[in-house]
């Protein structure tokens, strides 16, 4: 019996070591999986849209004058992210936008101009598609659609402003506004504005037929946001010009609802930053 019992006890001594392995093992699994949902949870959380820097470390470079500016402000104020960016004020009179420093982050010297932790962007459509990506998880909002065809839709909206739009617009109100210099080629504007008419004929066709309020749709997108500064500024100079937008009824009323939404109404407010 002794020598039994020495070999059942033997025999727990082997198999303890192969137990405590099993054990070890297990945990490890475990830590492993823990790791795995904490990682996953990071991911579903909005900060994943964030990547590394937070929310408040975003950094805005621009002037309150400035069209392209207002482009991102607006994106900004349509998040409801008063208070979550910080505003930097560039000042074209003393040329800081062409200065050393500012080019570090704007190498062609304009505004605006977006950080993010370490991340910078420039071009004012960019940043505001950048802008709804982050604080779209938040918000729940979204200036361009997740959908594939609206997503592709809000940017042939942003080709045709670039391309078929603001060109013909920013030449009469650069001209109107003597933007640069005391005289105004008349030839230029009504050039310009011809051009420009034969695209508000292809904005009051589009209206016309989808019978929506905004480019996509009825909801407010970056494609109507983009439109923004520039039409402001050419109604804003009234008479003919005003009449070119309020004799074309869909054009009109679009005209009504973007100018009216409450993140164009605060980007035009007294800054709060």
């Amino acid at each position: 019996r002794p020598m039994h019992r020495t070999v059942r006890f033997s025999g727990i001594i082997f198999v303890l070591p192969i137990l405590l392995l099993i054990l070890v093992g297990a945990f490890a699994v475990d830590e492993s999986s823990e790791d795995q949902k904490a990682s996953l949870s990071v991911c579903s959380d909005s900060s994943c849209h964030v990547s590394s820097p937070n929310i408040m470390s975003l950094d805005i470079y621009g002037s309150l004058y400035s069209t392209c500016t207002k482009r991102v402000l607006t994106a900004l104020h349509f998040h409801g992210a008063e208070g979550q960016f910080t505003f930097h004020p560039i000042n074209f009179a003393t040329g800081e936008h062409k200065g050393a420093e500012y080019k570090k982050i704007q190498p062609f010297g304009q505004v605006p101009a977006l950080k993010h932790g370490d991340f910078v962007l420039f071009e004012s459509r960019p940043i505001v598609k950048y802008i709804d990506d982050v604080f779209s998880a938040k918000t729940g909002k979204h200036l361009v659609p997740t959908d594939s065809k609206h997503k592709a839709l809000v940017e042939q909206w942003l080709s045709v402003d670039h391309d078929n739009y603001q060109p013909y617009c920013k030449t009469v109100v650069a001209e109107k506004m003597h933007w640069y210099g005391p005289n105004v080629d008349e030839e230029k504007v009504k050039v310009a504005n011809e051009k420009f008419h034969a695209t508000l004929d292809t904005f009051e066709a589009h209206f016309a037929a989808t019978k929506s309020t905004y480019l996509v749709g009825n909801e407010f997108t970056a494609a109507d946001l983009s439109f923004l500064p520039y039409t402001a500024l050419y109604y804003g100079l009234g008479g003919e010009f005003a009449a070119a937008i309020d004799s074309r009824p869909h054009v009109a009323a679009w005209w009504k609802a973007i100018s009216s939404h409450p993140a164009w109404i605060a980007t035009n407010a007294a800054p709060k930053h």
